[in-house]
């Protein structure tokens, strides 16, 4: 079926195209697309259909997940148990330790996505999948609202689907990490995602980061100096800079 090929005529041009360019003969199992003319006709009945398609499939999600019904895989740090036909959530001890440690290294020791996979790696922990945290995994975790026992769902639309309400029920999960930890460690994500690099993301100060300058509106970092008093005593300080 043509609509199979792509949500968009354009997309299932260029597919149907490349492929016969490759010298692959396509059959369409329900009509016949062996004139152009054709061809394109049907590739936009078939992409209206395919769009039509995907926005019943996420309208039907949409509403199980404002229910409360998760899809998928179960969140990084949690297990679903099913009674009958009761499902309940429970945090997998293991790796919910593995997400405090994440947590610590990313505000604590302002260690970026690789810097925290390597850490734990390390250490010797693993991923879900048994092989060793990448910062696409680590990023994956600690951006992901169910930490904090919230179930998100919408937030990142797939290809060809547009954005729609995202949809949140909160305390869905038994949070691994409090409100405030959640709103620190995405504040500090921040941060790093408008300052990648930089002596920002090496300081040792709270503050570094987080204090904005009022004059500029950047982030600022922290220094620390040393001025002495009339008795010649060393009075430490720390600037922002």
């Amino acid at each position: 079926f043509l609509d199979r090929f792509g949500r968009r005529p354009r997309e299932i041009m260029r597919r149907y195209w490349d492929l016969e360019e490759h010298g692959v003969a396509i059959v369409a199992t329900d009509e016949d697309v062996s004139e152009e003319i054709m061809l394109l006709l049907k590739a936009g009945m078939a992409g209206a259909e395919s769009k039509r398609t995907s926005e019943r499939v996420r309208s039907y999600m949409t509403s199980r997940a404002a229910k409360g019904i998760h899809f998928g895989r179960a969140p990084y740090g949690y297990r679903r148990t099913k009674i009958n036909d009761e499902v309940t959530w429970a945090q997998e001890p293991a790796e919910a330790e593995t997400v405090r440690e994440m947590f610590r290294l990313s505000t604590e020791e302002n260690l970026g996505h690789k810097s925290v996979g390597d850490r734990l790696n390390a250490l010797g922990k693993v991923s879900r999948t048994g092989g060793p945290f990448a910062a696409y995994t680590v990023q994956h975790i600690l951006t992901n609202p169910s930490l904090a026992g919230t179930l998100e769902y919408g937030r990142r639309p797939k290809a060809g689907n547009p954005q729609k309400e995202v949809v949140r029920v909160e305390g869905f999960f038994p949070a691994i990490l409090t409100g405030a930890e959640w709103a620190t460690l995405q504040e500090r994500l921040q941060i790093r995602r408008v300052m990648p690099s930089g002596p920002t993301h090496k300081s040792e100060y709270l503050l570094s980061g987080i204090a904005m300058c009022g004059h500029r509106g950047g982030p600022m970092t922290g220094k620390m100096t040393s001025t002495y008093d009339v008795q010649g005593k060393a009075i430490r300080q720390v600037l922002l800079f």
